[in-house]
């Protein structure tokens, strides 16, 4: 990190620590967060461990450096035939909290199955249903030639 610009006695830190400014010193490849901790940080809370629920991300409004708290990720829902093995498309990926506050279109797609399963999950199906009626009626129309024929 010697050779980014930064004086060496700035980088030591405590080994065990794990707030973020230790963290991005230990760093062994520059990146931006260390260009950041030369400077003074804005941090609104406290508490500076790297959890899920306190991810950062840096920002400069008004010629200042401020971390900001990023909220977690949600996930879309998966598809209910449990075959395909990708999250649904068309649907919002957000947090519970969040997904209840949503309004009936961004929970599912305009479509049968909408919010359950994938297309090519509902085209399969439909093929599938398609084909056994078609079957059953093959199945009738050979009773019906067979009784006609013993009938005779």
């Amino acid at each position: 990190l010697t050779d980014v610009g930064f004086p060496t006695t700035l980088l030591q830190t405590k080994p065990d620590c794990k707030c973020i400014s230790c963290i991005n010193a230990n760093r062994s490849s520059p990146s931006t967060d260390v260009f950041f901790w030369q400077y003074s940080v804005q941090c609104r809370l406290q508490k500076l461990y790297l959890t899920t629920a306190l991810s950062l991300r840096s920002r400069t409004p008004g010629n200042r450096i401020v971390y900001l708290y990023t909220k977690k990720t949600g996930k879309a829902p998966k598809s209910a035939c449990g075959i395909c093995p990708g999250r649904l498309r068309g649907i919002r990926a957000v947090r519970p909290q969040v997904l209840m506050r949503l309004s009936k279109t961004k929970k599912h797609v305009s479509r049968a199955y909408g919010g359950s399963m994938c297309a090519k999950c509902v085209r399969d199906r439909i093929k599938r249903a398609f084909l056994i009626e078609e079957q059953k009626i093959v199945v009738k129309v050979l009773k019906a030639q067979a009784q006609s024929q013993k009938s005779k």
